[in-house]
């Protein structure tokens, strides 16, 4: 059932189920640990969530302005020779 709600959140932008199905996956994955192993229990279920262009782009942004900001402080130090 968790992996038919997996795939149909993977094919659809309803990002509050997604972060829920996460949510009970940390959650599953927490408990399986004290069960142990049982025959046909998955002990790690995939991730509902993908990853999110919007921070793939953020961070790309942020690491790309700070850049500069570094080399010149390196600069100016010296620490090039």
């Amino acid at each position: 059932l968790y992996i038919d709600y997996v795939k149909e959140c993977h094919n659809d932008n309803d990002y509050d189920f997604c972060r829920e199905l996460e949510n009970y996956k940390h959650i599953y994955e927490e408990k399986v640990k004290y069960i142990g192993k049982c025959d046909g229990l998955e002990i790690i279920l995939p991730s509902a969530l993908k990853h999110d262009l919007r921070d793939i782009i953020m961070i790309s942004m942020i690491i790309l302005t700070m850049l500069p900001f570094l080399l010149f402080v390196l600069y100016k130090v010296k620490l090039f020779g």
